[in-house]
């Protein structure tokens, strides 16, 4: 399997496991994100659970000039919440030089990233939306 680093519209931090659970629990379990799909708070944390144990998914510490990679990526001169932490996943894939697979079209604006851009099949009675910061 090639690596890759997951952004956070695909499949949530897998950089800190214990922020990646907490976070995926309460993704999992919030009605507003999942609509009818919501788990219980003991449901999701199962689903964390198996899917941390899974020998696929791997936590990496952070790479060596993450901290110089990241200011050249930004170029605003007031960053959203998003684009900052858009930033440090492109500078972590950047420095590690590994792809970042996401639905995300706004990570193009990095320069030299590579993208495994994913798509979703539009629901049969919306029009195809476009994920963005």
């Amino acid at each position: 399997m090639k690596p890759c680093l997951a952004d956070t519209s695909f499949l949530l931090p897998l950089l800190v496991r214990t922020h990646a659970q907490l976070g995926l629990v309460r993704l999992l379990s919030n009605q507003r994100v999942m609509q009818n799909y919501a788990l219980t708070a003991r449901a999701a944390w199962d689903v964390t659970t198996d899917l941390l144990s899974d020998e696929r998914v791997d936590s990496r510490p952070e790479p060596a000039g993450i901290d110089e990679a990241s200011p050249r990526l930004l170029r605003y001169p007031v960053p959203t919440q998003s684009l900052v932490a858009a930033t440090y996943l492109a500078a972590f894939a950047l420095t590690r030089q590994t792809a970042l697979v996401t639905f995300d079209q706004g990570f193009r604006q990095f320069p030299g990233l590579t993208l495994e851009l994913l798509t979703t099949a539009p629901a049969a009675s919306s029009s195809p939306q476009t994920p963005s910061h």
